[in-house]
């Protein structure tokens, strides 16, 4: 799409906004660098979900050995295919949940899923996640840097915490800005397999657990609710909208967001 057209279609819905929601730092940071003063309501996750994923029934479609490395998640031209790559050269058990985009160096994805030690189930329901998560050990997020990944927010970093996995991804503004030891980062194939050989040589405790999902339950869909209820609560209405609002943004209360 042209850039410079949507820079015009951005600026004229965020003119008529009350207020501007940024998901992601990155994102804040640009706004106020356009002259906005931005919220930053980073996305959440389903911690109930995922708060009894040990008790939940394991799939029947996973073969490989314990310990397990998992992915859960789109694999398209966002991944790192080299951590992956790295991950499984080391002889690890590496799991891959979800769709594949076909036009995703396909020839070199299918020599990954053909070694012994990997395993890819295909994309998955919500509700059979917990099944797989209760196979992982480390929770990896594997993404490459581009100004897409730098503007995102993995929610699966949250989901992984959730059920107390231990997590690895590369180095995101997302992640920096959890501002949490319970992460760790690294961006090249040698590190982020160091990382995750630590990881897994560490095992997880009880103690590691609770910690995990304390921290996840800071980040539920349910806090990021009360933190949007207050901004609405607190946002002055400034002007009235006596037109329909543009269509990506969204009209609550007499407030048009954005």
């Amino acid at each position: 799409m042209d850039r410079r057209q949507l820079d015009r279609q951005e600026r004229r819905v965020a003119a008529a906004a009350d207020r501007i929601v940024a998901a992601n730092p990155v994102v804040a940071d640009t706004w106020r660098e356009r002259g906005f003063d931005p919220a930053l309501i980073p996305y959440g996750a389903d911690v109930d979900a995922y708060a009894a994923v040990d008790q939940a029934p394991p799939p029947p479609d996973v073969y490989i050995d314990p310990p397990i490395v998992g992915f859960v998640g789109q694999l398209n031209d966002r991944t790192d295919l080299r951590l992956l790559e790295a991950v499984a050269d080391r002889d690890r058990s590496l799991l891959l949940v979800g769709p594949v985009n076909p036009s995703f160096e396909p020839r070199r994805f299918d020599d990954l899923r053909q070694r012994r030690n990997v395993c890819w189930v295909g994309p998955k329901p919500f509700d059979a996640l917990p099944g797989y998560l209760r196979l992982i050990d480390v929770g990896i997020v594997p993404y490459r840097d581009s100004a897409f990944n730098r503007g995102s927010f993995p929610l699966k970093t949250l989901e992984y915490l959730a059920a107390g996995r231990a997590v690895a991804s590369t180095d995101l503004p997302a992640i920096r800005w959890l501002d949490t030891d319970l992460v760790a980062s690294a961006s090249e194939p040698g590190a982020f397999a160091d990382l995750v050989d630590r990881m897994l040589a560490t095992g997880r405790t009880p103690a590691d657990l609770m910690q995990r999902q304390t921290f996840a339950a800071r980040h539920s869909w349910a806090r990021r609710a009360a933190e949007l209820h207050e901004l609405i609560s607190s946002t002055p209405l400034t002007r009235p909208h006596t037109q329909a609002p543009p269509a990506c943004g969204v009209h609550v209360q007499g407030h048009c967001f954005w």
